[in-house]
């Protein structure tokens, strides 16, 4: 741990064999944290599939989605729930649900698929925990992903021990390994606050949270911590780091932790990769003065002929998304 003048505590990260690179292939599921590390991977190129089930926050719906991904199993329509002529299922996030109850069976059906078809591919699996609290139906005692705003009086409210979310990551660790033994698998613990909990019940959920990763974590190498919760707790730890609702992490906070998990998971020669792409990116965002000026088509087919060359070069990369932007520009 060292100090500077800027009255911050920056701690080096656990040193670890640099297992992110462009022949990776990444599952990255969880809460909104989990999110961000997909879609920052995808718009670097990387092959990663980020949360197909919408957010998820706690680990024993992380480990549901990893049991249909595994078995590729059909959806159970006696999931599906009703409010307001909008059609949920009790296993998914409120980001799939539809108006129309007959399409929404096909429409999960359809994320399993592709969930299946990456899962047996990936080689890197990345989780981040958001709580240790979770819901059950009143009506039948069922576990719930996600309550899709019906009533609290709907269902009950419970904190799962550590003992608990213990059994649930060894399952998703052994599920994964069975199919790879080789892949990496890192956990991480969500720097969100969840204060509509509590203050208090915030804080044991982390903990508990915290405890049951560590000991999962001490069993198997091929297992991995980021302390994404220890960087803006106890590097940042300030509330100008954190956005209007004083409980997600802001642009600045969120670029900074990215920046770190970059260092700690990336070689030199993958970062290099990664610069090169995020200023392909960043052209891609780039407005013209005059769309049609020469200046400007040249700096398109600049821009496409490095893109081909990256591609060449480093068969897992994608930047299909960026060229058809500077292709469509072109004359």
């Amino acid at each position: 741990m060292e100090t500077n003048s800027c009255f911050r505590t920056i701690f080096e990260l656990s040193s670890v064999k640099k297992f992110l690179s462009y022949d990776s292939c990444i599952l990255s599921n969880g809460s909104c944290f989990a999110a961000l590390i997909g879609d920052q991977l995808r718009s670097l190129g990387f092959s990663s599939l980020t949360n197909p089930f919408g957010t998820l926050y706690h680990p024993k719906a992380i480990k549901l989605l990893i049991e249909y991904a595994n078995h590729d199993r059909q959806f159970d329509e006696a999931l599906i729930t009703e409010q307001g002529d909008i059609f949920y299922s009790w296993h998914h996030h409120s980001d799939l649900s539809t108006t129309d109850r007959s399409k929404i069976v096909n429409l999960i059906n359809d994320v399993i698929i592709k969930l299946h078809a990456t899962f047996v591919q990936s080689n890197v699996f990345f989780f981040t925990l958001g709580t240790a609290w979770y819901y059950k139906l009143k009506s039948n005692d069922q576990f719930v992903v996600n309550c899709h705003k019906h009533p609290s009086s709907k269902f009950t409210k419970h904190l799962s021990s550590v003992e608990d979310i213990q059994s649930n990551l060894q399952d998703i660790v052994n599920t994964i390994q069975n199919v790879n033994e080789e892949s990496t698998i890192v956990f991480t613990v969500s720097p969100v606050r969840h204060l509509k909990d509590g203050f208090i019940e915030n804080q044991l959920s982390k903990a508990a949270l915290l405890v049951a990763v560590n000991s999962i974590v001490s069993a198997n190498e091929k297992v991995l911590y980021f302390p994404a919760y220890e960087i803006m707790m106890d590097d940042l730890r300030d509330y100008r780091f954190y956005a209007d609702d004083m409980l997600h992490p802001n642009s600045v906070a969120q670029e900074y932790i990215w920046k770190r998990f970059q260092d700690w998971s990336m070689d030199a020669d993958t970062k290099r990769i990664v610069q090169a792409v995020d200023r392909i990116k960043k052209a891609a965002l780039h407005r013209p003065f005059n769309p049609e000026s020469a200046a400007h088509q040249k700096f398109l087919q600049v821009q496409i002929n490095l893109i081909d060359e990256l591609e060449s070069k480093h068969k897992g990369i994608n930047l299909s998304q960026y060229k058809s932007i500077f292709s469509e520009s072109l004359i």
